[in-house]
């Protein structure tokens, strides 16, 4: 009799070694949003005497500047990623692909 031929198996998982580079900017990224909101709410006694601001006034201004710098790397990432999109369809329409 024949024996049936050995069927081949997974792949054996081997991790990327991007991985941490990205891990690094990421957490870069955590730490620049922390420090930037702290020195912020140090700056809030200055930023209240100049705007004339109570309480409710200053956690809006906290909230907008967080929600602020932390929208514009992502609309800035969004923003090359959609661009690169439109480059590649435009090319593919003008090549009739």
């Amino acid at each position: 009799m024949t024996e049936p031929l050995p069927q081949p198996g997974p792949e054996p998982f081997v991790p990327d070694q991007h991985r941490w580079i990205a891990l690094a900017v990421c957490c870069s990224a955590l730490f620049m949003t922390l420090l930037d909101v702290s020195v912020t709410n140090v700056a809030l006694p200055s930023i209240a005497r100049a705007t004339g601001a109570g309480n409710s006034g200053l956690q809006w201004i906290i909230s907008g500047y967080t929600l602020a710098f932390g929208l514009v790397p992502v609309l800035s990432a969004g923003g090359s990623v959609t661009t690169t999109a439109a480059e590649r369809c435009s090319r593919s329409a003008w090549s009739g692909s």
